[in-house]
Parts: structure tokens; sequence; C-alpha cells
């Protein structure tokens, strides 16, 4: 009997975030759940925001992926949070 192939998914790189523009202050961490799971959390702040965003990715992906988004946050003078969901970048 002839099985139909499978398709690999191949998985996401980590992606290190760069560096954070000058006046910017970069945060992160890990959030024990309480399941025991750690998460993974950054935060980008510019050193008087006007506002706070909390951002999340999308599916198959993680938060670094985005640090252009958030560059463009901070040259607004906008904070920027966000975490790498369950199974996602730096989390469990």
């Amino acid at each position: 009997m002839n099985h139909p192939a499978q398709l690999a998914v191949p998985a996401i790189p980590a992606i290190p975030a760069p560096a954070p523009a000058a006046g910017v202050r970069h945060t992160e961490g890990y959030i024990d759940a309480a399941d025991g799971q750690r998460l993974y959390w950054q935060g980008l702040a510019p050193a008087a925001p006007r506002a706070h965003v909390v951002f999340l990715h999308g599916y198959l992906d993680h938060s670094s992926r985005y640090a252009h988004v958030f560059d463009a946050f901070c040259a607004k003078n906008i904070a920027v949070h966000t975490y790498d969901m369950r199974g996602h970048g730096k989390s469990q």
C-alpha cells in the first residue's frame, strides 16, 4: 500500500534581537506560569515614552522577528512590551 509523503514543516530559527536604537532601553526575562512553563518576555522603551503597546506575535513565529516594528514604535516615543507564546521562540 502506498502512503502519501509526510510534509516536513521547517523550524523557524531563533533570531537574536538586534541592538536597540540609541536612547532605547531593552529589558527581558522569563515569567513562570502556574503550570511550571517559562514564558520569555521583552520590552523596549524610550527614555520618556508617551504610550505603551503590548505586541503579540503570529502563529509559528516569535517576538524577536518583529524588531523592525518595535524600532518604529520607539522612534515615535512609544514603548513596546511583548512575549513569546508557549512553544514559540525562547518560551517553553
